[in-house]
C-alpha cells in the first residue's frame, strides 16, 4: 500500500506501506528508486555508501534502516514505519505549534542531527515533510539517502541540492556542505513550525535562492525565547552557526516541559487514524492458528491500538481513537464501556487477573486503574516521565509494571497496588533500551521486558 504521507516526487520514486516477514509483522516503509537512477553507476555507487553510513545513524529520533539493497536491479531501502503525520500536514491540520511543542521539536531535531552527523553523514534535506511527528517526540526520515536521490538531478538543473525554501546559503551557492547546513535548515524548519510560514517567503525558486543568501529570514511570530537560537542556527556564515549539541544546551532551559504529549489533539487524532489499521480484530485459533473469526469493534474505521482479553474470556478491552473501550466481544455494539485518559491520548490497556480492573497508560504519563463494570476511576500512579508503552499485571493482581518512554530516556516502574506506591524504577537511560512489552512468570516472582534494541531482560521482583 502506497504510504499516504509521501506526496508524489520524481526523485524519490515509490513510497509503500507494508508488513515484515515474521510473526510480529511490523510495519514498515518501503522506498523503491526510479529505474532511470538505477541505470548510472555513480548513483549507485552514492546511494550504497549513504545507505551504509545511515544503518549506522541510532537514535531515538530517526527511523531505523531495517534492510536495503543498493545493488539490486531497481534499488531498495526498508525502513521502520513512522505512524504519525509530517511537520506540514500537521502544521497545514492545526496551525503552527505551540511553545510546548516548539521546546520539543527542536530538541527531538538537535538530538536527530548530532546522531546523524556523529554518523559522518549530512542530512542535505531537512524540511518539514521530512519530520515525522509522534507522541514520543519528532523523526526525522530519509536522512542522507535523499543526497543520492537527488544526485543526478544536480547535474541537469544546475547544482541545486535539496529544498528551495529549506536549504542553507552554501546549498543555493552549490558549494560544498557540512554539518552547518543541516543547522541552517533546522532554524528554517523551527520559524516554520513556529508561524506557518516559509522563513524567505514564497515565489520562484531563483527569489527564494537569492533572499536565502542575501536577506535575514522572518521571524516575526516566534516567541522570543526561541528567536535567539533560531537566528544563530540561520547564521550566513556556517562557521557561526552552532552545533546541535550546543543548541540542545541552549533551548533546554529555554522553556517549560510540557506535561504528557507534546501534540495538538487534531495532530493526535491523525496518528491514531494512521496507527491502527483497518478497524477489524482477527482472532485465531490458538493450538492451530487457523482463523476463527473478526470483530467489528465500537468506533471501527480509526484502528485499535492494543487490545487484551479478560481472564474469563467474557470482556474485550481495546483502544481505539485514542480512548479505551471495555465490552463483550458477543456483542461489542452493546453497552460498551468507554473510558477517556484524562485529555491524553491512550497507548496501552490491560485488565488485571479477575477481569474486575483494567489499567490504561497514556501519553501524560500516568497510570489509571478503572472499574470495568462502571467505568469508574479506581486510582492513579504517577512517577516516571513519559508515554506508557506497556503494562502487565502479575498473575495474583497486587504488582503492576509500566515501561515508559520520554525524548529518548526510558524507565521501567514496579508498583505495589495495595500501597499505590513504586516498589522500585529501572532506568535505562544511555542503554539504547525501551522496553516495549512486559510479562510476569507464572507465579509472579520474575517478569520479563521486550527490549527496543532487540535484546529480552528477566528481572527478579523485589522481596
Amino acid at each position: 500500500m502506497r504510504d499516504p504521507r509521501a506526496p508524489p516526487d520524481p526523485r524519490n520514486g515509490n513510497i509503500c506501506r507494508a508488513h515484515s516477514h515474521g510473526r510480529l509483522g511490523r510495519l514498515v516503509a518501503i522506498k523503491v528508486i526510479r529505474p532511470e537512477f538505477a541505470e548510472e553507476s555513480d548513483y549507485r555507487r552514492r546511494f550504497a555508501r549513504e545507505v551504509a553510513i545511515a544503518q549506522r545513524v541510532s537514535g531515538a529520533f530517526s527511523a531505523d534502516v531495517i534492510q536495503a539493497a543498493p545493488g539490486a536491479v531497481q534499488p531498495w531501502l526498508v525502513t521502520s514505519y513512522v505512524p504519525g503525520p509530517t511537520l506540514r500536514q500537521a502544521v497545514a491540520k492545526s496551525g503552527p505549534l505551540d511553545e510546548g511543542a516548539l521546546r520539543v521539536l527542536a530538541l527531538g531535531m538537535a538530538e536527530a542531527l548530532r546522531a546523524i552527523h556523529a554518523a559522518g553523514l549530512v542530512h542535505r534535506d531537512l524540511k518539514p515533510g521530512n519530520i515525522l511527528l509522534v507522541d514520543e517526540g519528532p523523526r526525522v526520515i530519509d536522512f542522507g539517502i535523499a543526497r543520492s536521490a537527488e544526485a543526478s538531478v544536480v547535474t541537469q538543473e544546475g547544482g541545486i541540492l535539496g529544498t528551495p525554501g529549506f536549504m542553507s546559503p552554501e546549498q543555493a551557492y552549490g558549494h560544498e556542505l557540512t554539518g552547518a547546513s543541516d543547522v541552517f535548515s533546522l532554524g528554517s524548519v523551527l520559524c516554520y513550525a513556529a508561524t506557518g510560514r516559509e522563513p524567505f517567503g514564497t515565489g520562484t525558486v531563483a527569489h527564494r535562492l537569492s533572499r536565502i543568501a542575501t536577506e535575514e529570514p522572518d521571524t516575526e511570530g516566534i516567541p522570543e525565547w526561541l528567536r535567539a537560537p533560531v537566528l544563530a542556527c540561520m547564521a550566513k556564515d556556517p562557521e557561526r552557526r552552532p552545533t546541535p549539541e550546543r543548541l540542545l544546551h541552549g533551548i533546554g532551559g529555554a522553556a517549560a516541559a510540557p506535561g504528557g504529549s507534546w501534540l495538538p489533539p487534531a495532530v493526535r487524532e491523525m496518528i491514531a487514524a494512521q496507527d491502527g489499521g483497518d478497524g477489524v480484530i482477527r482472532y485465531w485459533e490458538s493450538r492451530t492458528g487457523d482463523p476463527d473469526g473478526t470483530l467489528d469493534f465500537p468506533g471501527s474505521g480509526t484502528g485499535a491500538r492494543a487490545v487484551d482479553w479478560s481472564p474469563k474470556g467474557d470482556r474485550l478491552a481495546t483502544v481505539v481513537g485514542g480512548k479505551a473501550l471495555v465490552y463483550d466481544p458477543d456483542d461489542p455494539q452493546d453497552d460498551a464501556v468507554e473510558i477517556e485518559h484524562g485529555q491524553r491520548t491512550v497507548e496501552e490497556v490491560v485488565f488485571n487477573h479477575d477481569g474486575s480492573v483494567i489499567a490504561t497508560g497514556g501519553t501524560d504519563a500516568t497510570v489509571q486503574l478503572w472499574d470495568t463494570a462502571t467505568g469508574a476511576n479506581a486510582g492513579e500512579l504517577t512517577g516516571p516521565k513519559g508515554s506508557v508503552m506497556a503494562l502487565e499485571f502479575s498473575p495474583d493482581g497486587s504488582v503492576l509494571v509500566s515501561s515508559h518512554l520520554e525524548m529518548g530516556e526510558s524507565s521501567t516502574a514496579v508498583w505495589n497496588l495495595a500501597k499505590g506506591t513504586e516498589l522500585t524504577r529501572l532506568e535505562h537511560n544511555g542503554d539504547a533500551f525501551y522496553a516495549n512489552d512486559v510479562a510476569f512468570n507464572k507465579d509472579g516472582t520474575l517478569f520479563t521486558a521486550g527490549a527496543g534494541n532487540g535484546r529480552i531482560i528477566l528481572w527478579e521482583l523485589p522481596g
